[in-house]
């Protein structure tokens, strides 16, 4: 009895809360319908919900396959938690391996809602991706043509964030279950993680972050087209000479660990997980960050004309071009050494508000 009163109270909040949204929704609608812009409305409805939904999906298939994988692991570890044989009869009745299942379904359909619940805000990078136009004017770093940074790069960086966010929280989540099938020993003052089952889908999904951060150090490639560190706004000398360069190693180390974590999934060993971590945030820290503020600090800043004219040229000939500015015709008007009665009088207005 009392689980059905909390079922009716739950259905009577969620309906509620359901309404309420309906009544603004509506309202909103109207307000828009009103001014000619229903369709406006509706296709930005229908866009955020379309995105959210899609995101939700993804995420809950991708959480609960991971998750499903660690069914037979949470078997064990309740069948371990007690040595008592009537309680363990009495657990095994109770934890079953479709209840375990339906509990995995339910707890991803939950959590990926609700982690998926700030992409519907992300519709307008959706909308431009598919519906972008080229603008036919090609920048001189990379050769895109301008509309990949305005359409493209923002929505392959929510979905790299997206997947990334995913990865990360899947991991954590099936890492926390093994560690707790299988915890570490401690052997004198050191403390041993043991090989077990689990190293094979932690390396996995590990295998997975570290190919989306390959592609991360891809995009942020192309981000420096919006640096603030040079002379000028977007890519300075230091930019395309030292942190370009950066990121290329940064991408090919990251892919050599994914290469490693992928051969540990048969090799199962817990020191090369670790392993890879150090080496990324290691290189992260010397080849990403304090290289390129050594160039630009002791480099750069001594002589940064000579070595931003490039760039600065690249800004003002492209800044042109955004105002309309690159094609105008240019006439001259010579000034007169001479002035007479008639220009002065030409001039009355100019000349009245001189003090």
């Amino acid at each position: 009895m009392r689980l059905r009163s909390i079922v009716i109270v739950a259905v009577i909040v969620v309906g509620l809360g359901v309404a309420v949204w309906a009544v603004s929704l509506y309202s909103d609608w109207l307000w828009f319908d009103n001014l000619g812009y229903g369709s406006v409305f509706l296709t930005v409805f229908f866009t955020q919900w379309g995105v959210r939904l899609a995101a939700w999906g993804l995420l809950f298939v991708f959480l609960f396959v991971n998750l499903y994988r660690t069914r037979d692991a949470l078997m064990s570890l309740s069948m371990r938690e007690t040595g008592d044989p009537g309680a363990v009869n009495l657990l095994a009745k109770l934890v079953t391996t479709p209840r375990i299942t339906a509990f995995l379904l339910i707890a991803s359909l939950l959590i990926s809602f609700l982690l998926s619940s700030y992409t519907g805000t992300y519709w307008l990078q959706v909308s431009q991706f598919f519906h972008g136009q080229e603008f036919n004017i090609s920048e001189p770093i990379f050769g895109r043509d301008a509309s990949y940074y305005v359409f493209e790069l923002p929505f392959w960086r929510f979905l790299y964030s997206f997947l990334q966010t995913a990865v990360i929280f899947t991991l954590v989540l099936v890492g926390i279950v093994y560690v707790m099938v299988n915890p570490p020993v401690q052997v004198g003052r050191r403390i041993v993680f043991l090989p077990y089952r689990g190293q094979g889908h932690v390396s996995l999904l590990m295998a997975f972050a570290f190919l989306l951060k390959a592609w991360d150090y891809r995009l942020q490639m192309f981000e420096l087209m919006f640096s603030p560190r040079g002379f000028t706004y977007g890519p300075g000398y230091t930019d395309m000479n030292a942190q370009l360069p950066a990121l290329w190693i940064l991408l090919s180390l990251s892919l050599g660990i994914t290469a490693m974590l992928i051969f540990n999934i048969y090799r199962r060993q817990g020191r090369l997980i670790f392993l890879s971590v150090v080496l990324l945030i290691a290189g992260s820290v010397a080849v990403g960050n304090i290289y390129p503020a050594v160039i630009q600090r002791f480099r750069v800043d001594p002589n940064e004309f000579a070595f931003e004219r490039p760039f600065i040229e690249h800004n003002i000939a492209l800044t042109l071009k955004a105002f309309a500015l690159d094609d105008v015709q240019l006439e001259h008007y010579p000034a007169r050494q001479q002035l007479d009665w008639d220009g002065l009088e030409a001039a009355s207005g100019t000349l009245d508000n001189v003090r």
